[in-house]
C-alpha cells in the first residue's frame, strides 16, 4: 500500500476533482430552489413585513417613538442568532459524522414552517408570544441555511460551485419579488388598520417555502 505522505498533491487534487462530477441540471435547480422558496422568510418575516408590524402595532409606540419597541425586536434577533453560533458547530459535527444532512435539514426548515405559521396568533400587545416565535423560526431558519449549504460541495467540482452557489442566489432574489408581490397586492400594508389582513403573512411566508419541503432534496 502506498503511504498518503507518497502521493503528490497535484494528482491527490486532480482525484479529488474527478470524484466531483458536475451535477445533473435537476439535481442543481433542486438544489437552488431552496433558495428561491424559503427568501419569503427573510424578506417579509425577518427585514419588511413583520418585523415593521411587530414594531408599529404589536408592541406599538408607548411615547418613546418606538424604542423599546426597535430594541425587543433586536434583541429577539440576537438570540436567535446567538443559539445558532453556540449550536451550528455541535449540530453540524453530527450531522456529517452520523450523514444525515437531509435529515438535519428537513427538522430544521420543519420547526421553521412552523414557527412562522404560529405567528398568525401573534396579536398586538402578544409581545412575548412574538419574540418567541421569531427567536424559534430565524434560528431554525439560519441553521437551515447552514445545512443546505452542506449539499453544495456535492452538486460538482469547485471551479463550477461559483456559478451554482450564483444560480442559488438568483432564483432567490426571484422568489423574494414574487413573495413581495403577492404581499403588497392581496394582504396590504403593516399597520394596524389593515392588521386582520396583513397577519396572514406569516402564514403565507410559511407555506410558500414549504411546498418545496416535503419534495425530495433534487427535484
Amino acid at each position: 500500500m502506498i503511504a498518503d505522505e507518497m502521493i503528490p498533491d497535484s494528482y491527490a487534487g486532480n482525484l479529488l476533482t474527478e470524484s466531483r462530477r458536475l451535477a445533473s441540471r435537476r439535481e442543481i435547480f433542486g438544489w437552488a430552489m431552496f433558495d428561491f422558496a424559503n427568501q419569503a422568510f427573510t424578506l417579509l418575516i425577518i427585514t419588511v413585513v413583520f418585523g415593521e408590524l411587530f414594531t408599529t402595532v404589536i408592541v406599538g409606540d408607548r411615547g418613546d417613538n418606538f424604542r423599546l419597541a426597535n430594541l425587543l425586536w433586536s434583541l429577539a434577533l440576537a438570540v436567535s442568532f446567538l443559539l445558532v453560533v453556540l449550536t451550528a458547530p455541535l449540530c453540524g459535527a453530527i450531522m456529517d459524522y452520523r450523514a444525515e444532512k437531509k435529515r438535519f435539514l428537513f427538522a430544521s426548515y420543519l420547526a421553521t414552517v412552523v414557527a412562522t405559521a404560529l405567528l398568525y396568533f401573534v396579536e398586538p400587545g402578544y409581545i412575548w408570544l412574538g419574540m418567541l416565535l421569531i427567536i424559534v423560526s430565524n434560528y431554525a431558519y439560519s441553521m437551515g441555511e447552514s445545512f443546505i449549504a452542506a449539499f453544495l460541495p456535492e452538486l460538482g467540482p469547485p471551479e463550477f460551485l461559483g456559478k451554482i452557489s450564483g444560480f442559488g442566489w438568483a432564483l432567490g432574489y426571484i422568489g423574494g419579488l414574487c413573495a413581495a408581490g403577492f404581499t403588497l397586492i392581496v394582504l396590504g400594508e403593516a399597520s394596524a388598520e389593515n392588521y386582520e389582513r396583513i397577519r396572514w403573512v406569516g402564514p403565507f411566508a410559511a407555506g410558500f417555502f414549504c411546498w418545496r419541503l416535503f419534495q425530495p432534496l433534487y427535484g
